[in-house]
């Protein structure tokens, strides 16, 4: 397991910030960070960084500023993406809560942003099945929706309780003031 932030080169100083608050927010977690940028569309950067790649990863967007891991979370959820039939589990009870299970349940396919690109860990096979060419990560999550509502080839899980919690630096492409005042009280 890696965990890959994902971003444009215009914005790398901003995955730097992420990078640092996750390994503050867990300091002993052993997964190797990898800042994946390019200059293309979101959709083609995580299309060529997917090539060759087998082994599960965490993804983050360069705006996320990670204040709180749970461990406990973050085994359940490894332990739900272990199942050949799932692809992906989200890591935030967003934008609906899942179904069944204890710590992790079913994601309804069929409802809006089925695709998110909220912290998730993701099979590489499953979000390359998820992503097409020069898609912004806006388009992919709602076009990546609509995908998943007309032919899933795996499931989708997610935690029932935060197992990342993060403020997002930008809101709609401008900087959270929310986000810039936590980070002010919570400095590196």
């Amino acid at each position: 397991m890696r965990v890959v932030i994902a971003t444009y080169e215009p914005n790398l100083w901003l995955a730097e910030l992420a990078e640092a608050y996750w390994q503050r927010a867990w300091p002993e977690c052993a997964w190797p960070v990898e800042v994946v940028s390019g200059s293309g569309a979101w959709a083609d950067v995580m299309l060529d960084w997917l090539q060759g790649q087998t082994e599960p990863f965490l993804l983050l967007l360069e705006d996320y500023i990670t204040t709180h891991v749970d461990k406990r979370l973050m085994g359940n959820a490894q332990t739900a993406l272990s199942r050949p039939d799932v692809g992906t589990v989200r890591l935030v009870p967003m934008p609906r809560q899942p179904v069944g299970g204890k710590y992790v349940g079913w994601h309804n396919v069929k409802l809006p942003y089925a695709m998110s690109l909220q912290a998730a860990l993701w099979k590489p096979d499953a979000l390359r099945i998820m992503l097409r060419p020069g898609e912004c990560a806006w388009a992919t999550e709602v076009r990546g929706s609509q995908r998943a509502k007309q032919r899933a080839h795996f499931r989708f899980m997610g935690t029932k309780d935060w197992a990342i919690r993060y403020q997002n630096y930008l809101a709609r492409g401008v900087v959270n003031p929310d986000a810039e005042r936590w980070m002010r009280e919570h400095g590196i």
